[in-house]
């Protein structure tokens, strides 16, 4: 990643377009999955917490998650994403809970 600098207080940043472009395709070319992994670990700690608060049982639910789900290392900047780049299904969506 480069950075350009320029008049103004706010540096540029150029972007790896072949790195964006290549992400881009693998995104679009892999076919798209449940993420079953998750939806039993939630389904799992729904059912241990039935009567709790609602925001303890998403707690709950996201510590079991963040000690049990696998990652999958891939060349993303990040490290790793979770879940899988194939998996539509979280119960986040643009940053509201689902369920």
């Amino acid at each position: 990643m480069k950075t350009e600098i320029s008049k103004s207080s706010t540096a540029r940043v150029k972007a790896d377009d072949a790195r964006i472009d290549r992400l881009k395709e693998q995104l679009r070319s892999t076919p798209k999955d449940v993420d079953f992994e998750r939806v039993r670990i939630m389904a799992e700690v729904y059912e241990n917490t039935a009567g709790d608060a609602q925001i303890l049982r998403r707690a709950k639910f996201f510590a079991t998650l963040l000690e049990r789900k696998k990652l999958y290392i891939d060349d993303n900047l990040f490290v790793a994403v979770w879940p899988a780049p194939s998996t539509v299904f979280t119960p986040f969506r643009n940053g509201t809970w689902i369920g």
